[in-house]
């Protein structure tokens, strides 16, 4: 495999979803990139996230930490000071 090549680390039913774990990546100092395949219905029928092939194996590993729940975020956001935010 060519340093050019990237790797696909994730697969998403929606683009946003996609832009939430792309975002989380770069968070992390992993380079990524979102690719569309077909459509249906208007909208993308698969997203998948890409990685330089250096990226997979910290991608992989920071896509499969459990996500917070909307009820903690809930939690977290009742919890904090004006000053906080």
């Amino acid at each position: 495999m060519s340093d050019g090549e990237w790797v696909s680390v994730a697969e998403y039913e929606t683009e946003i979803t996609a832009l939430v774990a792309s975002k989380l990546l770069t968070s992390l100092g992993i380079r990524s990139r979102i690719y569309h395949y077909g459509r249906g219905g208007g909208t993308w029928a698969t997203t998948y996230l890409w990685v330089p092939p250096a990226d997979v194996e910290a991608a992989k590993e920071a896509l499969k930490q459990p996500v917070i729940s909307e009820a903690e975020l809930t939690e977290l956001a009742l919890k904090a000071q004006p000053e906080d935010l």
